[in-house]
């Protein structure tokens, strides 16, 4: 069932304060109540207006203009009326319509927090409204929609509770899940960065073990190869004994493998003997030419 609205007719000169035989009905106010019943709820509190001024302490006319505000959807307005309308000499049954109207409006404004997710904010209103039933019971006990609204507010207030609590604990789930994926990233960096360290200290090492060994072949390199005779060398130790023969240098256009060290000292012992019989024989004839020249 629907939460309902205590519409209340002020019809009664009871309403208005003690009784006065010659006290007539507020023309403002009937006009009000003639609109609230045409659902002319601006219309209707334009009445109530102009009536509290001409009776500003009638509890009546602050109770019609309250409903006519919860029926704008205005409830902070309509509490504030509602409770002009709560005083000492108010009417028990007229103090229990109150008392049931702030309720309606506390609830009004749970329900639109629950449909924010605002589940904090709705069981404040929701405990209020209950309060405000339960006022409202013991003004006048027998009203059974004030019963049903107040264990409806009851309901409420309990899912309401529980929708938090749901809610704090997702809350908690997902703050924990941060925290776990939070300390894996932090472990993930941190591991990077030894491994990163590892990195860095063991290259130098192997940038020295490859140096090493570039040492190690360079030397090796070194020993195997034939040492090279300064330029003009050769020249200088065939200068007295002839040159060589051009045929024996290999020809650099075909491609032919270059000589070993043993060959151009082979070569060259070659040319030597070559070059010590031409001498022999230039001396001989030298010698045989003199004697010649002696003899004549």
């Amino acid at each position: 069932m629907k939460a309902v609205f205590a519409f209340l007719v002020v019809a009664s000169a009871s309403m208005f304060g003690g009784w006065d035989p010659f006290h007539r009905p507020n023309p403002n106010v009937e006009e009000g109540n003639a609109r609230m019943a045409a659902e002319n709820y601006d219309g209707a509190l334009e009445a109530y207006d102009l009536a509290a001024r001409e009776l500003p302490s009638a509890p009546g006319v602050h109770l019609n203009r309250g409903i006519a505000l919860l029926h704008k959807g205005d409830r902070e307005r309509a509490r504030e009326a509602l409770l002009l309308a709560i005083a000492p000499e108010t009417p028990p049954e007229l103090l229990a319509d109150v008392r049931y109207n702030l309720g309606l409006s506390f609830f009004q404004d749970g329900e639109a927090a629950a449909a924010e997710e605002d589940h904090e904010t709705a069981q404040t209103a929701f405990r209020a409204a209950v309060d405000e039933y339960r006022r409202s019971l013991r003004a006048r006990p027998s009203d059974r929609h004030t019963a049903w609204n107040l264990e409806l507010a009851l309901r409420r207030l309990n899912e309401e509770r529980e929708e938090q609590e749901q809610q704090e604990q997702q809350e908690q789930e997902q703050q924990d899940q941060q925290d776990q994926q939070d300390q894996q990233d932090q472990q993930d960096q941190q591991d990077q960065q030894d491994s990163q360290d590892q990195q860095d200290q063991q290259d130098p090492q192997d940038s020295q073990d490859q140096q090493d060994q570039q040492d190690g072949q360079d030397g090796q390199d070194g020993q195997d190869e034939p040492s090279q005779p300064e330029p003009g060398e050769d020249q200088q130790q065939q200068g007295g004994q002839g040159e060589a023969d051009p045929q024996d240098s290999p020809d650099e256009g075909q491609g032919q493998d270059m000589p070993t060290q043993g060959d151009r000292v082979l070569d060259a012992l070659q040319d030597g003997e070559q070059s010590l019989e031409r001498f022999r024989a230039a001396q001989r004839g030298q010698r045989e030419n003199r004697r010649v020249e002696q003899d004549w």
